[in-house]
Order: C-alpha cells, then structure tokens, then sequence
C-alpha cells in the first residue's frame, strides 16, 4: 500500500552501480512549510524504521543516504537541514519564515532492496 506524497514528486534515476537516488525540489508559500516537511519527515521516519542504522555514505556501508537543503526567497542564506530521529522532525527550523517563499531540495538514495522497499511504500521510482 502507497502513502500519498503532494508536496514530493520524486525524479528517479539509477547509477551503474545499482543505487537509485530520488530528487524532489519543491518551491512552497510559507504557510506550506509545515506540511511539506511532515512528508520529508514521513518519508524519512520510515527510512529510520525499514533500515535502522543504515544511513550512511555507501563507502561506510551505508545502505540509503540524504540530503536536504532550504533557501528562502528572502536572501537568506542556503541552509542545510538533517533528520533527527528521535524528535522526529527536521534541525535546524526553517529560518527566513519572513519569506514569502521557499526552495525545498531533497534527495534520497539507497540500495535494491531500499529502492523496492521505497516503491512499495511511496509508489515513485
């Protein structure tokens, strides 16, 4: 059964290796920042739940990866954001709220047996 995403729509592309990596870029209104980090959120609690302990760089044994970037449109500067797992939810805030809009940027990746698990779940690859 497929969770519905509206704010992630995933582009899928697949290296030579074997790894499938999903790109989402979203440019939401203020008011949208919340719901579209409860999907990254979504996404990436199941992430932490499927595969506990495998995020990583493949070179450390990794089996999935990601990485999540914000920058208003206010001229603040490009943020990084990462996952906390036990909080559940994205660190640090979003800044620049001021901003009318937001450019949201999150890619994921992972191994066969993450990127079956991922279609089975989400439905986009």
């Amino acid at each position: 059964m497929t969770a519905p995403l509206h704010y992630l729509e995933f582009d899928y592309s697949e290296d030579d290796d074997g790894i499938a990596t999903w790109d989402a870029i979203a440019h939401v209104y203020t008011p949208q920042v919340p719901a579209w980090e409860a999907e990254v959120v979504a996404v990436l609690a199941w992430a932490h739940a499927e595969f506990p302990g495998q995020q990583g760089p493949w070179e450390d044994g990794g089996t999935w990866d990601c990485d999540l970037q914000h920058e208003p449109d206010d001229g603040s500067p490009l943020q990084a954001l990462r996952y906390d797992a036990a909080a559940r939810r994205l660190w640090p805030p979003i800044a620049g709220r001021g901003a009318a809009g937001h450019s949201l940027t999150f890619s994921l990746s992972g191994n066969a047996a993450f990127a079956e698990a991922f279609e089975r779940k989400f439905g986009s690859a």
